[in-house]
């Protein structure tokens, strides 16, 4: 009798532990996070931009799309946590002026933008937010999470004049991105908490001129399914986070609802991995730039100034130190030179960033 007792106990916490390991494995908890992320950060990133005529000219982004994220450290690796995206074109604002201001001929979104099209915009910003990361091969992958992945995407509009004012940047210049009643704001807002993870990889990828891209490029994703689609709409009016626009002579509003998307998943089918052979494709799209990049730094060693030269126009430069943090940003470059009086003796590898994407590192000593 007592050993049909034991093993009628055994049975039962042999049934108990393969239920639980089975619904470990039968769905990612990837919401349930072992290490506390840091604050919500706020970055604007330009997609397209519009030129109004002088004098002076004035540029300003005429599509941009604006992500709030989180950036996470955990067991020594470093993660981002995205936790809202808005995406704005403010084009047909820009052409009301009299004369008009021309958005740069470069800029491939329609106008106006379909469902599909906001989306593909804001997995441009993000991916152009992960190739601002610094660069760590030793790092290996680089892992991008979405809280709340099933998102319903709203359509907005704002009184004319509102403007969005970004966070300051690393030189404390800040911008101010004006929109009006006929420019298209969308904001994705959670349906239920789902979550996924797209997994980016470190690549050095060389280009049909001889040149080579170092970023950070999607290459799987793995996520809850939640069945997305059949959730309800949510009500954008009792949405706690509504975006906010101020206006001229102080205050702020809110957007009105002038259309809602149903929900919809945002992986794997919003921030997919590129096709099977992306080194082709990165060849074919730039495989007009024939002319090599000539890039020197000098003095080596440098003490409280550097200067970066090159012949083709930098749009960036940034300093990584030799464990992959990030010590100085600028984009205020006064004759190709650099203030470096706040670095520390020691390795830096400076990041110089030219049109396309392209980016070449260079290894410095400061004494």
């Amino acid at each position: 009798m007592k050993t049909l007792i034991k093993k009628s106990i055994f049975l039962t916490l042999l049934l108990i532990l393969v239920s639980v390991l089975f619904k470990a494995n039968a769905q990612p908890h990837l919401c349930n996070d072992p290490c506390p992320p840091g604050p919500v950060i706020w970055e604007t990133i330009s997609l397209c931009d519009a030129t109004c005529p002088g004098p002076p000219p004035e540029k300003g982004p005429s599509v941009f799309v604006m992500i709030g994220y989180r950036i996470r450290i955990c067991n020594g690796v470093t993660s981002i946590i995205i936790e809202d995206y808005v995406v704005v074109d403010s084009r047909n604002w820009y052409n009301s002026f009299n004369p008009p201001c021309p958005t740069d001929p470069t800029c491939t979104i329609p106008n106006p933008m379909t469902a599909a099209d906001l989306k593909q915009a804001a997995t441009d910003a993000i991916n152009n937010l992960i190739g601002q990361q610094p660069g760590n091969p030793s790092q290996g992958n680089y892992e991008v999470y979405f809280k709340g992945a099933c998102y319903s995407l709203v359509q907005l509009s704002f009184p004319d004049g509102s403007f969005f004012v970004g966070a300051p940047d690393d030189l404390g210049k800040v911008d101010t991105f004006y929109v009006s009643s006929s420019s298209t704001v969308t904001q994705a807002i959670p349906c239920n908490d789902v979550c996924c993870k797209v997994t980016y990889n470190w690549q050095v990828i060389t280009l049909s001129n001889g040149e080579t891209i170092s970023k950070w490029m999607p290459i799987s994703y793995d996520g809850d399914g939640g069945n997305c689609e059949n959730q309800p709409m949510p009500d954008y009016n009792s949405y706690p986070n509504k975006l906010e626009a101020q206006i001229p002579g102080g205050g702020t509003v809110t957007g009105t609802l002038v259309s809602q998307e149903p929900c919809e998943l945002t992986c794997p089918r919003f921030v997919a991995p590129p096709p099977p052979s992306p080194l082709t494709s990165v060849k074919t799209d730039l495989s007009n730039n024939v002319e090599k990049i000539q890039l020197t730094a000098s003095p080596i060693p440098f003490n409280n100034f550097i200067q970066i030269s090159s012949n083709k126009p930098i749009l960036k430069l940034v300093v990584y130190d030799m464990r992959g943090k990030k010590v100085l940003n600028s984009t205020k470059i006064e004759n190709g030179e650099l203030n470096t009086s706040e670095l520390k003796e020691g390795v830096y590898f400076v990041q110089v960033h030219f049109e396309n994407n392209i980016v070449k590192s260079l290894k410095v000593v400061k004494q």
